[in-house]
């Protein structure tokens, strides 16, 4: 047997004496492999994984998970928001942009152009939504995170 160190900082003695996984594999045994030092679990099995520490790692986590987003946070909350505000803020639209539109259409603008102007009035009050939901789900991440004892800076902007 070898004494000494060895390459790379690694220490010297048996590797055999060292502490197994456990984990159950897909075969059904559990793992053989060593466990990582000062922790539970091998290098295959979750061992090196110290999960997101910035809001930001959170967020391209989820992005990189992400297929479509309908049952993300986000996509629940904006559904709701659908289904809830937004009839009353379309009201409320609609009784400001209603003689304008009016007027607009007395002097004979197309209707396909106060059709635009309307969606595209729709569209900016959808986007600041979406930009509460957004900074909203970031500060409870951020609180979260904190709870958890990691480090939290704020979310660069883009």
């Amino acid at each position: 047997m070898r004494t000494g160190t060895l390459r790379h900082g690694n220490p010297s003695g048996d590797p055999r004496k060292a502490p197994r996984c456990g984990a159950r594999t897909r075969n059904g045994p559990p793992c053989q492999a060593p466990a990582i030092r000062g922790k539970r679990r091998c290098r295959l099995r979750g061992g090196l994984s110290t999960g997101p520490r910035t809001v930001e790692g959170l967020a391209r986590l989820r992005a990189a998970r992400m297929t479509h987003g309908r049952y993300s946070a986000e996509g629940r909350a904006l559904a709701r928001w659908r289904r809830e505000i937004l009839p009353a803020v379309l009201a409320d639209s609609d009784r400001t942009w209603r003689p304008v539109m009016r007027s607009l259409y007395r002097r004979s603008i197309p209707a396909l152009v106060l059709q635009r102007v309307h969606s595209d009035i729709t569209s900016r009050v959808f986007e600041d939504a979406r930009q509460e939901i957004r900074e909203d789900l970031t500060r409870r991440d951020a609180e979260r995170l904190r709870a958890k004892g990691r480090r939290c800076r704020r979310p660069s902007r883009s």
